[in-house]
C-alpha cells in the first residue's frame, strides 16, 4: 500500500528551425503537468487467477484513473540475477525493464498543458523498448552488493506528427521519436533490507525526432536532434 503525495513533471525547451523555402524561427516549449493519482492512496493485491498484484484504489471510476497503467515495482527487485552469481559475472536484462526507471510506478496520467504541449505528451501504449542492460556484481562491502550498470536502451515512438509551424505544407503527418540512452552506471542493493539503497545512473542521450506527412503533395519531412545527458538516481531509507 502507498500513497502519491506529489507527482509534478516539467519540461522546457528552446528551437532553432530552419526548412527550405520557410524563414528561420525561434520559438520556446514550456509545459508542465500534474496526475489524477495524487493524494491518492494505491493498494497492490496479489491476483492468483492473473498471477501479478492488481491495483486497487478508492473511488476509482469517479476519478477515471485508469489503473491498468500502474505498476506496483518500484524497487529495481526484477533487475536483480535469476540464479545467485559471484563476483565478477555479469548478467542481462531486456530494454524493457529500463521502463521501471522512466516511469517509476508506471504511466500515472500525467497530461502536459503549454506550448508545445504536443510534442511532449505521448502514450506509452504507443512506444517500445529496444537494446539491453548488463550488470555485474563488482564487489559485497559493508553489507550491500555493488552491481554495476551498462548498456544501451532505445525508446521509439510513435505519435502524431504538427504541421502548424510549417506554412508552406498542411495536412497529417506522423512523428517517429528515437531516444537513446548509453548507460553508466552503479547499484547498491541492501542485502539485509532487501532493497536498493542507492542507484546513480548516468547516460549520454539523444533523441531523434522526424515527421513525416502522411500523404499528397507536397512530400515533406524534416528532423530534429537533441543530445544531452539523462541523470537518473534514487536513494531508499528501510523503515525503523
Amino acid at each position: 500500500k502507498g500513497r502519491f503525495e506529489t507527482i509534478d513533471v516539467a519540461h522546457e525547451a528552446s528551437f532553432h528551425m530552419e526548412a527550405e523555402g520557410s524563414p528561420e524561427q525561434d520559438f520556446d516549449s514550456r509545459v508542465q503537468g500534474k496526475s489524477g493519482f495524487v493524494g491518492r492512496e494505491v493498494s497492490f493485491v496479489w491476483s492468483p487467477e492473473a498471477k501479478e498484484y492488481e491495483a486497487v484504489v478508492a473511488g476509482e471510476a469517479r476519478l477515471g484513473l485508469d489503473l491498468e497503467r500502474i505498476v506496483e515495482e518500484t524497487d529495481l527487485r526484477s533487475w536483480l540475477p535469476a540464479e545467485p552469481v559471484d563476483v565478477g559475472e555479469s548478467w542481462e536484462l531486456a530494454g524493457e525493464r529500463f521502463d521501471v526507471l522512466l516511469q517509476p510506478g508506471g504511466d500515472l496520467g500525467v497530461e502536459l498543458e503549454g506550448e508545445g504541449a504536443a510534442f511532449w505528451n505521448t502514450d506509452t501504449h504507443a512506444r517500445s523498448l529496444e537494446g539491453g542492460i548488463e550488470l555485474t556484481l563488482r564487489a559485497i562491502e559493508e553489507g550491500a552488493a555493488h552491481i554495476v550498470i551498462t548498456g544501451e536502451v532505445r525508446v521509439v515512438t510513435e505519435k502524431e506528427g504538427d504541421l502548424s509551424r510549417v506554412p508552406i505544407v498542411q495536412g497529417d503527418a506522423t512523428q517517429i521519436d528515437t531516444e537513446t540512452y548509453r548507460l553508466e552506471g552503479e547499484l547498491l542493493w541492501d542485502l539485509a533490507a532487501g532493497m536498493p539503497r542507492r542507484l546513480v545512473l548516468e547516460a549520454a542521450t539523444t533523441l531523434e525526432a522526424i515527421t513525416t506527412k502522411d500523404d499528397g503533395e507536397p512530400e515533406y519531412e524534416h528532423s530534429m536532434l537533441f543530445t544531452g545527458r539523462t541523470t537518473i538516481g534514487m536513494e531508499c531509507v528501510p523503515e525503523r
